[in-house]
């Protein structure tokens, strides 16, 4: 793999030292394997670095993120930002101790879900998946990333992963789907004397003869359902950290992880009635999660739910109320970041790199974060077998109309199976030597 940097021409700004950016590259170079975006901030400014495969004689770019110091000024920060964000990834990924960090990255979209930013977490979260086809995951450079501009390169091995994180770049979590993409899908759909090729797109669809595998809106709500289900299927645990609103699908997808985490600012709301669109995807994991009464007013009605009754009526696991810190104690004065003239180390520049995200606007954005990453990272130091095993058990009983006797015999089978693992004797074994097992 082999690092480049390229430069962005926008007057009068100059943000970064070049310092910033040589701490960057090299970071980058040395974190390879854990994928683009583990300790690039999500906005766009002058200097960019791009990584470049060389697997054959033609190199292929896979991604391109950029970097920045975090107290630039507001106005600075807009202008950069409107220069340059066609080129963000609509998902980072990063993995870190274990921990999969995956960032919804389309904040002037309010991270809405769109094909491409739903077909590259289903890429992801199907490389996670041990009984997902292999072949329904389109490889780099095929059709597929014609057709969605998919750019999706998953360069971590299935079982280094043992908690998946998912959080949100911008102001809110996510909006739910792309409105303008379903209008532009209807649109073509309406417009069309006959049916589109599908030749990529089918791997979604269903095989109902009620359903019309060629219809692309049928497609798209396909793979959000199967992005959701994913979510519960995967044998990791999965963490979503949500500040301001979750609207429809956002909310839907808050609601399909294992754990979900609030800051104190988050609303859940599915408004969709409110537009005579239905939210009727989101009420299966949301029937699940709350009363049946309190997920009737919601859908009935759009009921905005703030973070304490999420809380409340079960729909969030905690919500944390504490004021980030700021980043610029560790920052370069504004003028130093004007001007280049940085006088940090190379070790404050990569902690702030790693720590600072420098387009979440949300003031529970990071704490918010911060907790879900320590939450995934206390789940990721237990045993990968037994989460596994137990998450398992888990989904079969909350997803089955088992009865008490069925989930009991299924439990009792889950722990024989668990004490004879390699990990459960040591836990035993140490626990019983009074010292405590790897």
């Amino acid at each position: 793999m082999i690092v480049i940097a390229s430069i962005r021409s926008i007057p009068a700004l100059h943000p970064i030292s070049f310092r910033q950016f040589r701490v960057a590259s090299k970071i980058i170079a040395n974190h390879s394997h854990t994928g683009i975006g583990d300790i690039i901030p999500q906005e766009n400014y002058n200097y960019s670095l791009k990584v470049i495969h060389r697997p054959k004689t033609i190199s292929r770019s896979i991604n391109t993120n950029t970097f920045t110091n975090t107290n630039i000024n507001k106005n600075a920060r807009m202008l950069c930002s409107e220069a340059s964000c066609v080129t963000s990834p609509s998902l980072l990924q990063s993995l870190q101790d274990g921990v999969l960090t995956l960032t919804l990255n389309r904040p002037r979209q309010r991270n809405a879900l769109d094909f491409r930013l739903l077909s590259q977490m289903h890429c992801i979260l199907s490389h996670l998946d041990p009984e997902t086809d292999k072949n329904r995951i389109l490889p780099i450079g095929g059709e597929g990333e014609e057709k969605f501009g998919l750019l999706v390169d998953v360069p971590f091995p299935s079982d280094a992963v043992r908690a998946v994180v998912l959080q949100a770049s911008g102001p809110v979590f996510c909006s739910g789907h792309d409105l303008k993409e379903l209008q532009q899908l209807q649109i073509n759909t309406e417009s069309s004397s006959s049916p589109p090729s599908t030749s990529d797109t089918k791997r979604f669809a269903s095989e109902s003869e009620n359903e019309n595998e060629n219809d692309r809106t049928t497609e798209l709500f396909h793979l959000c359902s199967e992005v959701m289900m994913l979510l519960r299927k995967i044998p990791q645990p999965t963490i979503s950290a949500v500040h301001g609103m979750a609207t429809a699908a956002g909310c839907q997808l808050a609601a399909s992880t294992d754990i979900t985490i609030a800051s104190k600012d988050a609303q859940f709301m599915t408004p969709g009635v409110n537009i005579g669109l239905f939210c009727s995807t989101p009420s299966v994991p949301l029937l699940e999660c709350l009363p049946k009464k309190i997920a009737f007013d919601m859908l009935y009605t759009g009921r905005i739910l703030t973070s304490n009754e999420a809380l409340m009526y079960g729909l969030v696991s905690r919500v944390v109320d504490e004021a980030p810190p700021s980043c610029s104690s560790k920052s370069a004065t504004d003028e130093d970041a004007i001007f280049g003239t940085d006088t940090r180390t190379d070790s404050n520049v990569e902690d702030e790199i790693r720590n600072c995200h420098s387009f979440v606007s949300s003031p529970g954005a990071r704490v918010v974060q911060r907790e879900a990453n320590t939450v995934a990272r206390l789940i990721a130091s237990k045993s990968a077998a037994t989460m596994k095993l137990g998450k398992g058990v888990l989904m079969a009983q909350t997803s089955s109309n088992y009865s008490m006797k069925e989930r009991y015999r299924m439990a009792n089978q889950a722990m024989v199976e668990n004490l004879d693992t390699k990990d459960a004797r040591l836990g035993i074994k140490s626990f019983l030597e009074k010292r405590r097992g790897n």
